[in-house]
């Protein structure tokens, strides 16, 4: 039996103590001192694994007691904890995290694993990860401001760690993920990211808003790095590795109509890291001369493409998707086609199943006139789904899936050609333009969550 976690909360106020004992004791063991002479006694008897204490206790320091703690136990993580917004000046050494009272439960908890995650790292498997990273720090790093997590789905089905960062050269915010790829064929971690600030693609099932900058390549690679810190990305640096590391590109921006170049660079600058072994998927609505332009110049990148078809009856998909009009569907498969077979890698017809909108058996022998009879494509079908308020279209539940799954079949697309995606929490929408703005508002507004950089640099001796 594993054995849970030991963690000691300090906070003046007993009723808050029992709330924060209630919503985390499923994952950990959790003490509680409503002052220095309680939690003297408390450490005194055991060594605790985490510390979470507010700043401001009644008549004492918080900040004085960590001090005081950490010089004890220097292997404890500690987070803080206010009411009010603090700033970085409350990272001092010892302190790994601070968060807000009030944070949903699974921040909490996520931000209380991803340090201890950090902490118990292996000397050898730290050393390891800052030798095949070292290339890109500090500068990717320091490109993005204070990465903090504000929302973590499913737990209990594939994790879904979301994180919002300033960028170092604008402060303009980007938004980006982490989570397991469940359909892959291998274990497989995967780092969500934005092409760009905004998209303007104006995909009705999209709420990112218009377009106002591109990501930058040190930008794009910072975000993936900060992602690893997750705890969910433990074994990717473990030899063996026992778990691979993608870069998903499948959020807001379009990397080959709106960011090739960035994008594209990014991926040549990781994919140089053989050991690492990432893997690389772009999701795009798909265009002439962008992909013809991939082809000329980026065809050598080991990338595996996703095609948001969504609907293969032009007028249908002129409607969910209006920047696509004018798009000729025959010529970017003969393209997409082209590319999968220099690559190596099959391209994948990413398509949104809307309950009366594309999923009847006419739309079934769209897709299959268009990338069917025996061409090599895959389909990926997934549920759309959006936040309350933001309902444009109706959600497909699994058993509707499964029936546009057999429309396929019938029209003679293989089974093993066909997967359905895992739901992994609420805030998992489409595969481009996750429609996660209410979320946002929602679960970190307010809350001041921050991941400690964890990645040396060179004057920190690595």
């Amino acid at each position: 039996m594993e054995i849970k976690p030991r963690v000691l909360a300090i906070d003046d106020d007993p009723i808050y103590l029992g709330a924060l004992r209630q919503i985390i004791s499923d994952e950990f063991n959790v003490l509680v001192a409503q002052n220095s002479t309680e939690s003297d006694r408390i450490l005194a008897q055991q060594r605790m694994d985490v510390l979470i204490i507010d700043i401001r206790l009644k008549g004492e320091s918080g900040l004085r007691l960590v001090r005081k703690y950490v010089d004890i136990n220097p292997e404890m993580v500690v987070i803080l904890l206010s009411s009010n917004a603090i700033g970085s000046e409350y990272l001092q050494p010892g302190v790994d995290d601070y968060l807000l009272k009030g944070v949903e439960a699974d921040v909490l908890k996520e931000a209380i694993w991803n340090n201890l995650y950090r902490k118990r790292m292996p000397p050898k498997i730290r050393r390891r990860r800052f030798g095949l990273l070292k290339d890109f720090l500090p500068e990717c790093t320091d490109a993005i401001l204070q990465p903090k997590v504000f929302f973590d789905g499913s737990r209990a089905d594939g994790m879904v760690e979301c994180l919002t960062g300033g960028m170092a050269k604008d402060k303009q915010e980007a938004r980006w993920n982490v989570y397991r790829l469940l359909e892959q064929e291998e274990d497989t971690f995967a780092v969500g990211l934005p092409a760009c600030v905004g998209c303007g693609r104006e995909c009705r099932f999209c709420l990112y808003g218009p377009l106002k900058r591109v990501h930058t390549e040190d930008e794009i690679i910072g975000m993936f790095l900060h992602g690893l810190n997750s705890v969910h990305a433990r074994g990717i640096f473990e030899v063996p590795r026992i778990l691979t590391p993608s870069m998903v590109f499948a959020h807001s921006g379009d990397p080959l109509i709106q960011n090739m170049a960035n994008t594209c660079g990014a991926i040549r600058r990781i994919s140089a890291v053989k050991e690492l072994g990432c893997k690389f998927i772009l999701t795009s609505c798909g265009h002439e001369r962008s992909l013809q332009e991939f082809i000329d110049q980026y065809i050598d990148l080991p990338i595996g493409h996703y095609w948001s078809l969504n609907a293969c009856i032009e007028a249908t998909r002129h409607v969910i998707m209006p920047a696509t009009k004018g798009d000729n569907l025959i010529s970017e498969r003969d393209l997409y086609q082209k590319v999968g077979e220099l690559t190596g890698i099959p391209v994948t017809g990413s398509f949104i199943v809307i309950p009366g909108i594309n999923d009847s058996i006419e739309d079934a022998k769209a897709i299959w006139d268009l990338i069917g009879h025996g061409r090599p494509f895959i389909i990926k079908l997934q549920p759309y789904m959006a936040p309350a308020g933001h309902q444009v279209f109706p959600t497909a539940t699994m058993e509707q899936l499964e029936a546009f799954r057999q429309m396929l079949i019938v029209c003679g697309f293989r089974p093993e050609q066909i997967r359905i995606r895992h739901v992994r929490g609420a805030d998992k929408y489409a595969s481009c333009g996750n429609a996660r703005a209410d979320l946002y508002h929602r679960h970190f507004r307010g809350t001041t969550c921050q991941i400690v950089p964890d990645f040396p640099v060179a004057n920190r001796g690595g």
